[in-house]
């Protein structure tokens, strides 16, 4: 969300949560995945899938590259009957080479003992961290960047054992162009979020398209130095990855509101139309909830979304925690990662970690990272 001050515009009073001091949070360590689970053995140090459609590079799904169950670009022969990519990843169900043995229960898993990496993996049961919006309260104010809350969310995530973490967008407040001053933000955000050793997806945000739209190509300083980080997951701004799971494949679907374009939707389109047909979960990730007018396009893409089924819409922008009741309660605003807060919204920062039942609902449980202490609870269905 922009701030008034400083040459930006919108937004409302705001202030900082509650520090972090007496936190039973700690540092560093390694994510959850514990011994390898009957899965087969990843392929030459790749990405074992679970037979969900992979990417190729960690770009895009529906008109990537894919080699339909053949041999994988990475080296190694895939097994299983599903789709390998660029990248050394495989499909479970078998074993590829490499010797390094999958985690994640049956279906093989990320090398390296994290169950989901760059372009996906399979799980048992999702279970993962969401937050969103983590920059400074003015430009330029990179001496005053939020590190201790992003560092103990990125803690949270291992104390809570996540699969994964998933923000959803801001990460800089650059409003001068400067790529020297965007990389050092963007570097603080990496820095911080790296506390966790498991795989950290990013969303766009309007912070990192400083009077966008950035599409493809852009040499916006606030964008280069975004998709600079990205990169090791996708080329472009947006994407999508898929989780296998026992309940079913899941299909993550990143939207780039900041540089959205006829070839974004084209793509948006494709990949949940595949998700309609092919997963029991979609959870789409914007940075700009249902409704914002910030942004011209926003209803355009929000339009394409509720054509297709999904389980959860996941945004951020306002600096707040909301739990919507649009989309039959399935829609999340999550803007509590470490910038200044809504004066009336929620009063702490924090995170969200999304666990699968095994009932097949998907429960949200929403925490103050101060202390860690749970702040509210719902659920919701598989795709509809």
């Amino acid at each position: 969300m922009l701030w008034a001050g400083a040459g930006c515009t919108g937004g409302g009073e705001a202030f900082t949560g509650p520090d972090l001091q007496g936190t039973n949070l700690t540092a560093g360590g390694s994510t959850a995945g514990g011994a390898a689970n009957g899965g087969g053995l990843a392929n030459g140090g790749g990405l074992a899938n679970g037979g969900g459609l992979a990417n190729a590079g960690g770009t895009e799904n529906g008109g990537g590259t894919a080699n339909g169950g053949g041999t994988a670009n990475g080296g190694g022969t895939a097994n299983g009957g599903g789709t390998a990519n660029g990248g050394g990843s495989v499909n479970g169900g078998g074993s590829g080479t490499g010797g390094v043995l999958a985690h994640g229960g049956g279906a093989g898993g990320a090398a390296g003992g994290n169950p989901v990496g760059p372009t996906g993996g399979s799980v048992p049961l999702l279970h993962f961290l969401v937050t969103g919006d983590t920059r400074p309260a003015s430009c330029e104010d990179t001496a005053n960047y939020p590190t201790p809350i992003i560092s103990a969310i990125a803690d949270a995530a291992h104390l809570h054992h996540a699969q994964f973490g998933l923000d959803l967008g801001d990460h800089m407040y650059v409003c001068n162009n400067s790529l020297a001053v965007a990389t050092d933000q963007m570097n603080l955000y990496m820095q911080a979020v790296h506390r966790f050793a498991g795989q950290w997806f990013m969303t766009m945000g309007n912070h990192e398209c400083w009077h966008g739209p950035c599409l493809s190509g852009s040499s916006n300083a606030n964008y280069v130095a975004f998709m600079s980080k990205l990169s090791s997951v996708s080329s472009k701004p947006y994407y999508s990855f898929n989780v296998q799971t026992s309940n079913g494949r899941a299909t993550f679907v990143i939207i780039a509101d900041n540089a959205w374009d006829a070839t974004q939707a084209t793509w948006l389109r494709q990949t949940l139309s595949d998700a309609d047909v092919h997963s029991t979960y979609t959870l789409v990730a914007r940075h700009h909830p249902e409704g914002d007018t910030t942004l011209s396009t926003n209803a355009d893409s929000i339009a394409i979304v509720r054509q297709h089924k999904f389980a959860l819409l996941l945004t951020g922008h306002d600096h707040d925690y909301r739990h919507m009741t649009t989309d039959q309660g399935r829609d999340l605003v999550m803007g509590i990662g470490g910038a200044p807060l809504l004066a009336a919204g929620a009063s702490y920062h924090g995170y969200a970690m999304v666990d699968q039942l095994p009932t097949g609902r998907l429960q949200v449980t929403v925490y103050n990272v101060s202390g860690d202490l749970q702040q509210d609870q719902w659920s919701v269905g598989p795709n509809q």
